[in-house]
């Protein structure tokens, strides 16, 4: 069999590089589990850390990366054994005798015999040897990687085996992790610190960001080393580096195009699906996940995220029984970006579904957010008017409902007499009778011409909140707006009386 020479070697550590160290301690720490496993995302610096540590270290060593051909059993042992050949040439002569004669229900006894010929070596092994499987999760077929889950029981203590994936192999972690024989390096301990994030863009950089700028940008990509490495390709050409930095994105057309084309492409539609829809959400829940996408169950789609964390598909689990997850804040951007371009037309409606299902359970901050970004305005007004009893009366917030009034579009909040009322209400609690008085004739326009349902109790409301201010202002008329709305009152209780009536 000819071999692809590359596939036989680490990658090159390409400068700039920042070491470390911390670990590479934990590399060196772990020989004594039968597995290390640095599973994290694309361009999370994995390949880069364990040739970083190998090249600095005197052990003996073999690196293997796959490629979805490597799923045949037959091309896997090959490379695998080979691999180690090379560094200790009378290892693994039976196992390779007996690879090309194999099938795949009989894989189980190359595995055996090639770890007994590692566990009977005395004279020809060395004190300690790594061997890198790199890329692991490019093998599909389930009969391979049996084989080497096998493998790693079997393999000798001082035969230190590290496996490189962007998402979990199944080679039987969880009882790995029981019996405290697995050593895992993620997403979290890859991702670069703010000091770490410093040294790469003064690096790359040649003192284009100060560091206050560098730590900022270690801030906006997560500490994520590809976003860092892309966003200083952008800065070492632009005017104003700083400016770029506070504004940098996910819809960066570097990282956009990168995340493309290592992670969004190559899903299935079903999972593209899924990403771009619930791409709109801050956070994410099986239920809510369900509400947006539309055509899945919550259990389809507490399913869903658990396989989004398991591929390190840029989630962030928020809580300790992977219930409530985030992407990634890039990863969300780009995904966001990807979703007006292959969907148009369709944020809308998600945001519409996230922000009535918030509604529905009172959150009414988040309801507010995402009905904002249905670009109707109409519905972001019913939306307020859903909680403003609530907050005016009950919990007096009146911060937050001047927040969603600055928001609102003028136009659009002038035709809700409701909440043009709960607006008047804001400034005679403050004394404001100038502006009072503005707004309540904006309400008497807007109840004419809207001619709402409930428009007689609007209309007492506005007497009554006509009858205090033209008091405050020593105006004599007040006490006639008073009966007005006293009797508009009892009307209201008439009418509504006679409503439950008809019904019952």
């Amino acid at each position: 069999m000819m071999f692809v020479e590359s596939k036989l070697r680490p990658p090159q550590v390409r400068q700039p590089f920042v070491r470390r160290s911390r670990l590479e301690q934990k590399l060196g720490d772990a020989g004594e589990r039968s597995v290390t496993l640095v599973s994290a995302e694309a361009g999370s610096g994995k390949s880069a850390l364990v040739a970083s540590w190998l090249s600095d270290r005197r052990y003996s060593s073999a690196w293997v990366s796959l490629d979805r051909e490597d799923s045949n059993p037959v091309r896997f042992w090959t490379y695998i054994i080979e691999a180690v050949r090379r560094e200790l040439p009378s290892l693994g002569n039976r196992a390779t005798s007996m690879v090309s004669s194999q099938h795949n229900s009989s894989w189980y006894a190359v595995v055996e015999e090639f770890a007994r010929e590692l566990t009977e070596a005395v004279d020809a092994r060395p004190e300690r040897f790594v061997l890198v499987v790199d890329d692991i999760q490019k093998i599909g077929r389930a009969n391979t990687i049996d084989g080497f889950d096998l493998f790693l029981d079997l393999s000798p203590k001082w035969f230190q085996i590290v496996v490189i994936s962007r998402e979990d192999p199944d080679i039987s972690l969880s009882r790995r992790r029981v019996a405290r024989d697995v050593s895992e390096i993620r997403y979290d301990d890859l991702r670069f610190t703010t000091e770490e994030a410093v040294e790469l863009c003064t690096q790359l950089g040649a003192g284009v960001l100060s560091q206050s700028d560098s730590a900022v940008l270690g801030k906006r990509t997560e500490g994520w080393v590809a976003g860092i490495q892309l966003a200083m390709i952008n800065v070492r050409h632009h005017e104003q580096p700083a400016s770029f930095v506070q504004s940098f994105s996910g819809d960066n057309r570097f990282v956009a195009d990168y995340l493309a084309d290592e992670i969004i492409d190559s899903q299935s539609e079903i999972v593209r699906d899924f990403l771009l829809k619930t791409s709109e959400l801050s956070e994410l829940n099986s239920e809510l996940c369900s509400e947006v996408v539309g055509n899945k169950s919550a259990s389809e789609c507490g399913k869903m995220l658990l396989y989004l964390e398991r591929t390190n598909m840029f989630v962030v689990a928020l809580d300790d029984h992977r219930e409530l997850y985030r992407y990634h804040h890039l990863f969300r951007d780009s995904l966001r970006r990807r979703l007006t371009l292959d969907q148009p037309g369709i944020s809308p409606e998600v945001n519409r579904r996230a922000s009535l299902w918030y509604a529905r359970l009172g959150l009414y901050d988040l309801a507010f957010s995402h009905a904002l970004r249905t670009d109707d305005p109409a519905f972001a007004i019913a939306t307020v008017e859903t909680f403003v009893d609530e907050l005016l009366w009950r919990s007096q917030d009146y911060n937050t409902l001047s927040d969603w009034f600055a928001r609102i579009p003028e136009a659009a909040l002038q035709d809700s007499p409701k909440l043009l009322l709960a607006i008047a209400w804001m400034n005679v609690f403050s004394g404001n009778v100038a502006a009072t008085a503005t707004i309540l004739n904006n309400v008497d326009r807007a109840i004419k011409v809207s001619s709402p349902e409930d428009a007689r109790s609007l209309l007492a409301e506005w007497s009554a909140l006509q009858a205090l201010n033209r008091a405050r202002m020593g105006e004599f008329d007040a006490a006639s707006y008073a009966e007005s709305a006293e009797v508009l009152l009892e009307e209201t209780e008439l009418e509504e009386s006679n409503r439950q009536s008809t019904i019952m």
